[in-house]
């Protein structure tokens, strides 16, 4: 007996199964085994993508590990983020110029602009954010800008922001 394995192994399928693989290999211009091998990766991938999508369907069904948001609670969520994206990118473009020794001109401006507006419109302490902003404006002024004044400074923003989606949650209807 070989110890090789043989190339061809019989599989044996109804008459329709073989009448129907035979049409998709000769439509596609494939072998048998190629269109079986071709099927099988189409029934995995379809697989996957069910498997993908019934855990977005949970995901969106309970969000923030089963907690119910309600419609109002997602616009106001959708509008918080909104701010925060405004504000993480001018505050990127902000630290880059400060970082990179470049006159940050209007950037400081904008950056703070965003900051008011977010304490205007949604009536939120902003001092985390404002410190932030001014631990590395005073890093860059004395010269000793590092990283950890600049992880420092992004922690602070990050616990900001995490405060500032949370009240959302944790407020009542």
């Amino acid at each position: 007996m070989s110890a090789e394995r043989p190339k061809y192994k019989w599989i044996r399928v109804r008459y329709e199964t073989w009448e129907k693989l035979t049409e998709i290999a000769r439509v596609h211009g494939l072998t048998m085994d190629m269109a079986i091998h071709k099927l099988a990766e189409l029934a995995a991938e379809q697989a996957r993508q069910e498997v993908r999508a019934e855990a977005a369907a949970q995901v969106v069904a309970a969000p923030a590990g089963g907690v119910k948001v309600d419609e109002l609670k997602l616009k106001e969520i959708r509008r918080r983020l909104w701010y925060i994206f405004k504000l993480v990118l001018s505050y990127g473009q902000w630290r880059y110029c400060v970082q990179n020794n470049k006159d940050p001109g209007w950037l400081t401006r904008y950056l703070q602009e965003r900051i008011s507006e977010i304490k205007k419109r949604f009536n939120v302490d902003v001092s985390k954010l404002e410190q932030a902003v001014q631990m590395i404006e005073a890093a860059a002024r004395e010269n000793r800008l590092s990283n950890k004044v600049i992880g420092e400074a992004n922690d602070l923003i990050h616990s900001w922001m995490f405060e500032f989606l949370a009240q959302v949650l944790s407020s009542r209807s």
